[in-house]
């Protein structure tokens, strides 16, 4: 839910669909497992889509937001007990990122298994440029945790 977008400004997506001008958490991710060699989650969908038009991805390199440019991307930090769990570089850091839209994006790892929880708190991005086409954009996206053993 990012509302209406402009050049003007980022926006970022809010769990009320109605969006926000402001850096907002979207959703919260738990995960925990006692696999010995902890668990990879990945992250995959396409990007904001409206028909045959699209916002562009950001890639996999943290990016900063840059209203009035076309930009998709996550972030993500966690929290936790574990000081193993780490998110993906695409994901950290102050900016955002999105890989693949046809494959798995890596999104965060835990590389023990100690049944203590991870939290993962989400954020979500969006800006348009004066040539992006009108439309009602969205994605659905799919996270998978996979426990290593």
């Amino acid at each position: 839910g990012f509302g209406s977008l402009t050049t003007a400004n980022a926006r970022y997506a809010t769990g009320d669909t109605s969006g926000s001008d402001t850096e907002v958490e979207a959703h919260t991710l738990t995960a925990s497992t006692s696999a010995a060699a902890g668990y990879t989650i990945t992250v995959q969908g396409s990007t904001l889509t409206s028909g045959v038009n699209t916002i562009t991805a950001l890639g996999t390199t943290n990016t900063a937001s840059s209203p009035g440019t076309e930009q998709f991307g996550i972030r993500a930090t966690v929290s936790g007990i574990s000081p193993y769990h780490v998110v993906d570089d695409t994901f950290s850091g102050s900016g955002f990122g999105y890989g693949s839209t046809t494959r798995p994006n890596d999104f965060a790892t835990q590389s023990q298994g100690d049944n203590f929880e991870s939290i993962y708190s989400v954020r979500y991005l969006a800006n348009q440029a004066t040539g992006t086409e009108t439309g009602t954009y969205s994605t659905d996206l799919t996270y998978i945790m996979t426990s290593n053993f």
